[in-house]
């Protein structure tokens, strides 16, 4: 009787150690590095418009939009087909529609580096990628890729 009852301890206890022995080696699961937050660079600097301010680098030189007007007015009524119904709301007022309007004084002479910043109601509705077009033909002569991003702020995109 003593033979069964440790025979049975036994064949327990193999049981419950060979459950707990890692045969086989447990990769280690890799974690990733922390990201640093990112901090402003302190080389840059805010530039202020109506209603608006950006943080961009000291390079950049504010200009008035008046020089540049028409040719956007007219690379956007080429855009939209028409000067009528919403180009027309687009066109009316662009002069007071843009907050801010700048270059890169720090890239080349010939095709530096543009930023406008648009405020207008009847643009929330108005496709980005068509924008982006109209401003590509106007500010980018060489026809080079705009730089847009996107940001959704109370359900619009600005």
């Amino acid at each position: 009787m003593n033979k069964k009852i440790v025979l049975i301890l036994s064949v327990m206890l193999l049981t419950v150690v060979s459950c707990n022995i890692p045969l086989q080696k447990k990769t280690a699961t890799p974690t990733p590095a922390p990201t640093p937050t990112p901090t402003p660079d302190m080389s840059m600097q805010w530039y202020y418009g109506e209603g608006m301010q950006i943080m961009l680098p000291p390079s950049y030189i504010a200009e008035d939009i008046k020089e540049q007007l028409p040719s956007i007015i007219e690379t956007i009524t080429n855009v939209v087909g028409s000067s009528e119904g919403f180009a027309a709301d687009l066109i009316k007022d662009l002069e007071g529609n843009i907050a801010w309007y700048g270059f890169d004084g720090g890239t080349p002479a010939i095709y530096p580096t543009r930023l406008i910043v648009v405020k207008n109601k009847s643009l929330a509705g108005f496709p980005v990628s068509v924008l982006t077009l109209g401003l590509e033909q106007v500010l980018s002569r060489n026809n080079t890729l705009v730089d847009r991003d996107t940001l959704s702020f109370d359900g619009r995109d600005v």
